[in-house]
């Protein structure tokens, strides 16, 4: 793999807590979850951010929006609906320059633990790389 490149990501997360939270609080620890991811990916100094977008489906209408473009920048959210869930699925696209598959890996487990301990969470990913052709 080229470490110069952009290698875009998709990152499966699975988030879970003993108690219904109401959809602002799973919208508060998303944005955390990604800013500290954000944080984590560009420790590395010649990493950069293309973007990281994200979106968490709780119900038919109701979602979580997220996206982040410098990790000095509190990510966007937008949400819509009001729904109480023990869990949710958040899917992460991550289009960060200069960082690999491993990378991407070792700061999803660091800022998983941070986030599993600050929230009492459960949480579970899994990462997909996604590979573009070039004619």
């Amino acid at each position: 793999m080229h470490q110069s490149d952009f290698n875009p990501v998709t990152i499966n997360i699975q988030m879970s807590h003993q108690e219904q939270l109401n959809l602002g609080h799973w919208a508060e620890i998303c944005r955390y979850f990604l800013n500290n991811y954000a944080l984590k990916i560009t420790e590395n100094r010649k990493a950069y951010i293309g973007h990281i977008k994200g979106i968490a489906l709780l119900d038919h209408d109701s979602h979580i929006k997220l996206s982040i473009y410098k990790p000095s920048i509190p990510a966007e959210l937008n949400t819509k609906g009001s729904v109480l869930a023990s869990s949710i699925s958040l899917t992460l696209n991550s289009f960060v320059y200069g960082v690999n598959e491993e990378d991407s890996l070792k700061a999803l487990a660091a800022v998983a633990k941070k986030v599993e301990r600050e929230f009492m969470l459960s949480i579970t990913y899994n990462i997909e790389a996604v590979h573009h052709h070039h004619q």
